[in-house]
């Protein structure tokens, strides 16, 4: 039990009752990490699983639950005055920290500018002295209890509450845009996101900079999304804002259920080994899966991917990225569910297996979907190049409308023929000396191919806006 970090000791004078013959009472500490709801009853059916294991003994008499509080803490900054004074201070943090002259010190949120500098003034800590003439506290510590008290007020639920009461209400009476994610979301992003990067740079404590770096991040955020998706916004009305909300509220759920499950687990203590063998074994996964998923463009064409060069090999890794996330993101919700159920002290270990398996098939569905997807693309292409169109681009494969000009006299060599040379056929591109092209007037059927193979040497792709639309050509 001490292993575990559960500490035994003898009961106290106030603490001793009358044991059974040949019993002895002990106290022992179960520390949880959790809610209180249930941990009494948690912590009761984890002692009695390890007597159980060890075979003792054991039989509890008494439980209760103890809380451990330690209360709010600041972090104060002993700099140089001269280093205060320069340019508001934001110079002379910076050179406080490369000149290595800046002092942390963490104290109670509730303790008093006096009470501050007696402590440094009476701890010399490693040789530095404390002096009022010399050195400054940044943040400037409140001076009396009373303005130490409402700085430590947490802010209120009411207050919270109001604040998304009005943007869940501007968005039913039909607003939308950025004004109302700048509005109703300045205070809460701009004191919490913003406020708790800028109160590491900030030697002062200054809400209205917290408060506005927050409104420019919301702000400015919402406006850029908001002018992306202008049309998507007209046409579908609140539909997207409605799926980001929900989007964000479930990520907001979920990331401490991540935390949760992945505390102090067997996966945080093993880190770096872990990582050491899954990132290089990882790279190629994804390189793999890229490939699958342009194959099954290429295939719907009935090309092979190995005689097509992609625009750039990065889109090989990009081409994952998209069906890896999804999956990612089914697998974190699992473990976030997991997590909040490690929290409620339920039996969340016999749950291990069945999320090593849902988060498999999670990505493995999601592989499946991106190859149906890539397909699909695939049929649309060819029903913009049936039409007289160029199909768009698909994850690093530019196909192109081309008519086939051959370069000599005689038939052209050609796998899969014949060629036609009176109407455009659609260019991959090659990556050796044969070019794979795709004919849609062909059946495509078990006696006739709709791809066909020629030399490069033999051929020559020129665009019909060249060559005219009915790939009327002059040899030459």
């Amino acid at each position: 039990m001490e292993a575990k970090g559960w500490p035994i000791r003898d009961p106290g004078l106030e603490e001793s009752a009358s044991p059974r013959p040949g019993y002895r009472h002990l106290v022992v500490e179960v520390r949880l990490f959790g809610a209180r709801w249930g941990s009494v009853k948690a912590a009761e059916h984890r002692l009695q699983r390890k007597a159980r294991r060890h075979d003792l003994a054991l039989r509890i008499v008494q439980s209760v639950r103890l809380t451990h509080d330690s209360g709010r803490w600041v972090l104060y900054r002993v700099i140089p005055k001269d280093d205060a004074r320069a340019h508001r201070a934001w110079l002379g943090l910076l050179r406080a920290k490369l000149s290595g002259h800046e002092r942390h010190v963490w104290v109670p949120a509730d303790t008093t500018d006096a009470e501050i500098k007696a402590q440094l003034a009476r701890d010399q800590f490693a040789g530095h002295r404390f002096s009022v003439d010399e050195h400054q506290i940044m943040p400037p510590p409140p001076a009396s209890r009373e303005e130490a008290s409402k700085r430590t007020q947490p802010a209120s639920t009411a207050s919270v509450v109001r604040q998304h009461l009005a943007v869940l209400l501007a968005l039913i009476s039909g607003v939308s845009g950025p004004l109302v994610f700048g509005v109703g979301y300045i205070i809460p992003v701009g004191s919490g996101l913003a406020g708790a990067v800028l109160l590491s740079l900030l030697p002062r404590n200054i809400h209205l900079v917290r408060v506005l770096a927050g409104a420019a991040l919301v702000w400015g955020g919402s406006a850029f999304l908001a002018q992306v998706t202008e049309d998507t916004v007209r046409d579908l009305g609140l539909r997207p804002i409605a799926y980001l909300l929900i989007g964000v509220t479930i990520t907001v759920a979920m990331a401490p259920g991540v935390y949760h499950a992945l505390r102090a687990s067997w996966f945080i203590r093993n880190g770096a080994l872990i990582a050491s063998i899954t990132l290089p074994a990882l790279g190629v996964l994804v390189f793999a899966i890229g490939r699958f998923i342009q194959s099954s463009y290429l295939d719907s064409f009935g090309l092979p991917r190995s005689e097509v060069r992609p625009h750039n090999e990065l889109w090989e890794f990009l081409a994952a990225a998209k069906p890896l996330a999804v999956g990612l993101a089914l697998c974190l919700f699992v473990i976030g569910s997991v997590g909040w159920l490690r929290y409620f002290y339920a039996p969340w270990r016999y749950t291990l297996p069945l999320v090593t398996v849902f988060c498999a098939l999670y990505i493995l569905m999601a592989i499946a979907l991106a190859s149906q997807s890539a397909s699909d693309a695939a049929e649309q292409a060819m029903a913009d190049f049936r039409e007289g169109h160029t199909p768009p681009s698909y994850l690093g494969l530019h196909p192109n409308m081309m008519c086939v000009t051959p370069t000599g006299e005689g038939p052209i060599p050609v796998e899969n023929g014949p060629v036609p040379v009176d109407r455009p056929v659609l260019s991959f591109g090659s990556s050796g000396t044969w070019i794979w092209l795709w004919d849609a007037h062909r059946e495509g059927g078990e006696d006739t191919w709709r791809a066909f193979a020629v030399r490069r040497e033999d051929v020559e792709l020129v665009h019909p806006s060249i060559s005219g639309p009915d790939c009327g050509t002059t040899r030459r």
